[in-house]
């Protein structure tokens, strides 16, 4: 089994003042970067996220895909988005 990881960090990260903030999860990026990950034979995709809030966002799309509606419409979609894992922190990615 392949055990690389996606990682996609939404805090801390630099705005354009060099200042620390917390951007927002996208829909898009969800689908493309799992089916990225997906696509390359990634082990899983990691979401990082202080905001619960932004996590459950990100949980609800997942659900949807893989074991929702969108996988009865789209059931090859469920794959990708299966690898997506959400956490509050980098460094839960890491254990």
């Amino acid at each position: 089994m392949n055990d690389v990881s996606i990682v996609l960090l939404h805090h801390p990260v630099l705005d354009r003042d060099a200042e620390v903030v917390t951007t927002a999860i996208t829909n898009l990026d969800v689908h493309d970067i799992s089916r990225s990950a997906r696509a390359y034979g990634c082990h899983s995709f990691f979401v990082v996220h202080p905001v619960s809030a932004q996590r459950e966002l990100c949980d609800r799309i997942r659900e949807h895909w893989v074991t929702g509606s969108g996988k009865r419409r789209i059931p090859d979609r469920a794959h990708a988005l299966a690898l997506v894992r959400t956490v509050p922190s980098f460094s839960d990615v890491i254990e």
